[in-house]
């Protein structure tokens, strides 16, 4: 067995530790030109002896929503403050408390008038004054509360109604727009020229301007509107 002495085990203990700070060194230094570099290229690992190319970070889309269907401000869409149901809607109507609406004729029409919101909200608003005002113990105060209630209703179907249906609409109403420009439906003339095709396209085109004309007004806030 060979045993080192003191002077020996000191010497290689000393160039242990100065080969381990070279090697720290080395792991912070530049790399030099014949460095190995491991570059991700799609699902695979590549190695060469170049830099991996620069990865430009993807810039964020720039926000054409503001996470609310048709880029509409998000105070529409609170709930009024004496609400004391919630509102149901699908494809055939809307529910809330006793208050039943059927879209009779089509669920784009439906979407059309709900952007009406702001109305809604104004009568909720009066109904709310309103109630405030009238003495509760009066027979006046319970027809109060029931108008207030109801306004309520009419606000939270609209928001219901916009948030399940309203960006899908549009998508609809483009693919229309689109096929009524093809074929020149996008003008009146040919409706009166009795083609039902081509009223019915014309028809969807209305909707179309309608929804982003109204939808447009409702992209500040509804303090600002009042």
């Amino acid at each position: 067995m060979h045993v080192l002495t003191i002077p020996q085990l000191q010497y290689a203990m000393s160039a242990t530790a100065a080969a381990f700070v070279f090697l720290l060194i080395l792991g912070y230094s530049e790399p030099t030109h014949g460095s190995i570099y491991a570059c991700q290229v799609g699902q695979d690992m590549v190695y060469q002896d170049s830099p991996c190319p620069f990865k430009k970070s993807l810039k964020p889309a720039s926000k054409a929503s503001n996470g609310y269907p048709l880029a509409i401000h998000e105070s529409w869409f609170e709930i009024p403050e004496q609400a004391q149901e919630r509102a149901f809607c699908d494809r055939r109507g809307c529910e809330c408390d006793h208050q039943v609406k059927k879209h009779q004729h089509s669920l784009i029409k439906a979407i059309a008038d709900a952007l009406y919101i702001d109305g809604s909200w104004h009568r909720y608003e009066a109904s709310y004054k309103v109630w405030l005002q009238t003495p509760t113990s009066s027979p006046e105060s319970f027809e109060a509360h029931d108008l207030m209630q109801e306004a309520s209703c009419d606000v939270m179907m609209s928001q219901t109604l916009l948030r399940k249906f309203g960006n899908d609409a549009m998508v609809i109403l483009r693919k229309h727009m689109r096929t009524a420009e093809e074929r020149g439906y996008d003008v009146e003339q040919p409706c009166l020229d009795g083609i039902p095709e081509a009223c019915e396209l014309f028809d969807y085109v209305q909707y179309y301007k309608q929804i982003q004309k109204d939808s447009a007004s409702l992209r500040r806030s509804r303090f600002e509107s009042l």
